[in-house]
């Protein structure tokens, strides 16, 4: 038999879609120049004939196979372990990758991937465990991201996706019927899909359509609008004969979008999604509304989890009445006038008649952890009398829709009476966004909150796209940081949040929510709270604080290299370190602080429209009459030109609030 003709290896067989085209290529050259020397020497003896020399040919012949076999032997001592001993080492292995190794790591480089390509008695080892193939991780990536492969043809990238389509195959057949846990990405996916693309991702899919039965969940992101988003959500899974009940149980997908778009409906009625009966966890982007509400709930009465909803509060007492079992839940208020075509008033009312209505029959939710978004006061608080939210241990509350602004139409300044009716009663943790507060509420929610460990304030600057927050007085002061020292001058006294463990306050630039405060105040408070006056005021440890607030600093400074007045500097602070420097005890205290001092710059002396402020001041404004700013313009410009209307900023796709924009899908 010739070189050409000489088969591989029979332990060296990787297969196309485990290994790349180069490595299998080098392992064959390696393997062919082996059989192609000992061709040689047979040939070389055949031509010398019988002799000494043909004898000094075999010789070598004899000892080049020898000295082959033991390097083969020297490096492959897994040869002589038995079945049962690399199944333990295989086992050992694959218990050390997590769950989330397996969602960030590419396919090709989990252990049962490397075991496949080591020989024949790795991968029928590996092939026989099932357990090993449970995971499926596609992250569709650009592969003209890499360097190496900036320049690559279509024909390159469908080999690619036929390789992967291989390998997505072998791993559902090598899980057998095991329940299949599945991570998609492919938002970095960049290429142009022409008819060929999307017939290879189409292959890619179908072994997973076909296992469907046996899914356990699906996470990831996907790009909306493409295939595999088709393929999940649109008319494709819809199309299989396959009619029996999911046993999937979790479901967690967010969505990226090419382009800014308001809200979009979520098609899950069309999908074989409303027939996954044992389905527990639910967590949708915040961009969706669930098409037909009312329709789909039914199905998933064993729902424990439901994120990411948007839902009246009308929409949320029926969700909490139809799932019975819910424990954590994420609900979003939509502006109501752009779900219906019915008259927003009547709609208000109507749902506040039927939930006044519900009170005669209240329902007991089993909530322990809830997120309400753009819920203000008045909206919530309707859905306290006729839900019992007596479980409840976690609380968070965001609305960034609001700008709180002092008109009461505008922005609610009564509290929550989910804070005040249930915050004795268990809630551990509260965290505040931005939510509608006044200081007479916050005073009302430290006094009821014995049994918080965990708060967290965020009411830093506004967003672009809605300007800043204006609060009508500020809410976080001085009295706020007095109101949270224990004083033990009168026995009577009450400490306030006496379980409190973390605290988070970030009030960053954020003139209207809170005024300027002292360090030194801050650094009283953690003392207060930390062994040994904790026991004497009868609270907790400190153990977490983060502080992120506006500093007054004085008279401005003036920066020596450049000689310009510095009208403020961030600082950043570990108050901790600071702490013990004084003598505290922080062991196990973390405590940051950001923050923005803020200095008092002089300003040119007061002459009707004086000059341009001096460079030092990076500054091409001046001081008008009355402390006001304005652009350096002339006269005529500044006061009778009808300055033209600037659009409203188009919030970013990546940004938190996009979805609280007040145009149409």
């Amino acid at each position: 038999m010739s070189a050409s003709q000489t088969p591989a290896h029979p332990t060296i067989h990787p297969g196309p879609h485990l290994i790349s085209p180069k490595k299998v290529v080098k392992l064959h050259k390696l393997v062919l120049e082996h059989h192609s020397r000992l061709d040689r020497l047979k040939e070389d003896i055949a031509t010398a004939g019988p002799g000494p020399v043909s004898d000094s040919l075999a010789v070598q012949r004899v000892n080049y196979i020898k000295e082959f076999e033991e390097r083969a032997q020297t490096l492959s001592p897994i040869r002589r372990l038995s079945q049962d001993v690399l199944l333990c080492v295989f086992e050992a292995c694959h218990s050390q990758m997590s769950e989330q190794q397996f969602k960030e790591t590419l396919p090709n480089v989990w252990p049962p991937n490397i075991f496949m390509q080591v020989c024949q008695q790795w991968r029928k080892v590996s092939a026989s465990r099932s357990r090993f193939w449970q995971h499926i991780s596609l992250r569709l990536a650009d592969p003209r991201a890499s360097p190496s492969s900036a320049g690559m043809r279509e024909d390159e990238l469908h080999q690619r996706l036929s390789s992967l389509a291989a390998a997505v195959k072998m791993w559902v057949a090598n899980s057998k019927k095991l329940e299949l846990k599945l991570y998609l990405d492919d938002t970095q996916f960049g290429f142009k899909e022409d008819s060929r693309t999307h017939e290879l991702l189409r292959e890619i899919w179908r072994p997973l359509l076909d296992a469907s039965p046996r899914w356990h969940s699906i996470q990831g992101t996907l790009l909306y609008g493409s295939s595999f988003y088709h393929f999940l959500l649109g008319s494709e899974w819809g199309k299989g004969n396959n009619n029996t009940d999911l046993t999937i149980r979790e479901v967690s997908l967010a969505f990226k979008f090419g382009h800014w778009r308001s809200r979009t409906v979520l098609p899950i009625k069309s999908t074989p999604l409303i027939r996954a009966r044992s389905l527990r966890y639910l967590d949708i982007s915040e961009r969706f509304v669930m098409d037909d509400l009312y329709e789909t709930l039914p199905s998933w009465t064993s729902l424990t989890t439901l994120s990411g909803i948007w839902a009246t509060p009308y929409e949320v007492y029926y969700i909490l009445k139809t799932l019975p079992q819910l424990k954590n839940g994420s609900f979003v208020c939509p502006r109501i006038e752009k779900l219906r075509n019915q008259d927003p008033e009547d709609r208000v009312f109507d749902e506040a008649k039927a939930l006044e209505n519900a009170q005669e029959n209240p329902i007991e939710s089993q909530l322990e952890e809830v997120k309400f978004v753009n819920f203000p006061p008045k909206l919530l608080n309707q859905l306290c009398p006729p839900i019992k939210f007596s479980r409840l241990s976690s609380l968070a509350l965001k609305n960034r829709r609001c700008r709180h602004c002092p008109w009461p139409e505008v922005c609610s300044s009564e509290p929550y009476r989910i804070i005040t009716d249930y915050g004795s009663k268990g809630l551990t943790h509260l965290h505040l966004d931005h939510a509608c507060i006044s200081e007479h509420a916050l005073r009302e929610y430290l006094r009821t909150l014995v049994d918080l460990t965990h708060l967290t304030l965020s009411y830093s600057s506004g967003y672009p796209s809605f300007g800043e927050f204006d609060y009508p007085t500020p809410v976080f002061d001085d009295n706020f940081l007095k109101d949270l020292v224990p004083d033990a001058t009168t026995s009577a006294y009450q400490p306030r949040l006496p379980n409190l463990q973390c605290l988070r306050c970030d009030f960053l630039d954020n003139e209207h929510a809170s005024t300027y405060l002292e360090i030194n105040q801050i650094k009283e408070l953690i003392k207060a709270r930390r062994h040994p006056q904790s026991s004497l005021y009868h609270v907790t440890d400190l153990q977490e604080l983060s502080f992120k607030c506006r500093v007054w600093g004085g008279a401005s400074e003036v920066n020596e290299e450049t000689g310009e007045h510095m009208a403020y500097k961030a600082v950043h602070q570990n108050l901790a370190d600071s702490l013990a420097k004084e003598g505290l005890d922080v062991e196990g205290l973390k405590a940051q602080g950001v923050f923005h001092i803020d200095y008092d710059v002089p300003t040119p002396p007061w002459g009707g429209i004086g000059p341009a402020l001096s460079e030092n001041y990076h500054s091409d404004y001046e001081v008008l009459p009355g402390g006001s700013i304005a652009p350096n313009l002339p006269d005529e410009e500044f006061f009778e030109a009808d300055p033209e209307p600037h659009p409203a900023p188009v919030p970013s796709p990546d940004s938190d609030d996009w979805f609280d924009d007040d145009s149409d899908d």
